[in-house]
């Protein structure tokens, strides 16, 4: 039980920075209505804060691993989804 609490925190966090990066993007068409896109946008939102309030409370739990696996995933979950914008941010298409 404990391993799958473990695994359990790490995905959370590895999500929350998912959707953060989501949130971050225009995610929604170009034609689609501005109501639309900030409803999209709101819900994303308020999502990424609950998995992000749910790490928390893991972290509070004072437990050394579920405070790494909430390290790690937020640290993997920053390098493979937001780290990949940031190579792309100066390339110049042309």
């Amino acid at each position: 039980m404990y391993a799958l609490a473990l695994i359990f925190v790490f995905f959370l966090a590895f999500l929350a920075e998912w959707l953060a990066r989501c949130s971050d993007a225009s995610s929604t068409k170009p034609g689609a209505d501005k109501l639309a896109k900030v409803a999209f946008r709101t819900a994303m939102y308020a999502v990424k804060s609950g998995f992000s309030y749910l790490v928390i409370l893991a972290v509070v739990s004072f437990n050394g691993g579920v405070f790494l696996a909430a390290i790690f995933g937020h640290a993997l979950g920053f390098a493979v989804f937001r780290g990949r914008a940031f190579r792309n941010m100066g390339r110049v298409d042309g």
